[in-house]
């Protein structure tokens, strides 16, 4: 008969890499949803687009008639350095003069979010 103790033993060696990323994932998305972790700027739409079909397929298996999408770039500065990202059609429609608000994520400023 084994040792309970040992299977004790195996059961916390086995398991506590998935509790410890757990814990990192809830404390990641507790600091996320805290407002004074992100920060209000301007960012400016610099007139280039892309434009692309997605694929989708319908449900049985035939493609559907493709809908194009357009994707506008927007640029903004944080801490001297430039981050250049896409965003969708209904978020650029809501830019006055060409400029965007949008909150970045001040430990990740990639991370953004269009107001």
């Amino acid at each position: 008969m084994s040792n309970p103790i040992n299977l004790i033993i195996v059961l916390v060696v086995a398991f506590s890499p998935l509790v410890i990323y757990a814990l990192l994932c809830i404390r990641k998305n507790k600091s996320e949803k805290d407002d004074d972790a992100w920060e209000t700027t301007t960012a400016r739409l610099t007139g280039d687009e892309e434009a692309f079909t997605p694929e989708d397929k319908g449900t049985h298996g035939f493609y559907k008639a493709p809908d194009q999408k357009t994707e506008y770039q927007i640029v903004y500065t944080v801490d001297g350095v430039e981050y250049t990202k896409y965003i969708n059609e209904t978020e650029a429609a809501g830019s006055k003069n060409g400029t965007v608000r949008i909150k970045y994520y001040k430990k990740r400023p990639q991370r953004f979010k269009v107001m």
